[in-house]
C-alpha cells in the first residue's frame, strides 16, 4: 500500500533507509538504484527519494544528502551534482 500523506511518506522511506542499514540491501531494485557516479537513490512509492552514497573512509555507511518529492522515475541532474559536491565537501551556494 502507498502512503497517502506526508508523514506516512516520510515513515515509508525512514523504514527503508533503515532497513538498507540493517541489511546492507532493499528487496527490490526499484526501491535503491545506482544513478551513477557513486550516487544512489532510496526510492519511496509514494515519490519521496532520498539521494545519498557510500562513505568511502567508512566502509558500509551510507550517507543521505538530499531528500526530494518526484513525480518522475528520472533523477534530475543537478540534484545528482548537489549530492557529489556534498561527497566531495564542496561548499554550496
Amino acid at each position: 500500500m502507498a502512503a497517502t500523506t506526508p508523514v506516512e511518506c516520510q515513515a515509508l522511506i525512514r523504514r527503508l533507509a533503515e532497513r538498507l542499514a540493517d541489511t546492507g540491501s532493499l528487496k527490490s531494485p526499484e526501491q535503491f538504484r545506482h544513478e551513477g557516479d557513486g550516487v544512489y537513490a532510496i526510492r519511496a512509492r509514494c515519490g519521496l527519494r532520498a539521494y545519498g552514497y557510500f562513505d568511502e573512509h567508512r566502509r558500509g555507511h551510507f550517507v543521505i544528502a538530499l531528500y526530494r518529492h518526484k513525480k518522475k522515475d528520472k533523477a534530475e541532474p543537478r540534484d545528482l551534482e548537489l549530492v557529489k559536491n556534498i561527497r566531495n565537501g564542496k561548499r554550496q551556494p
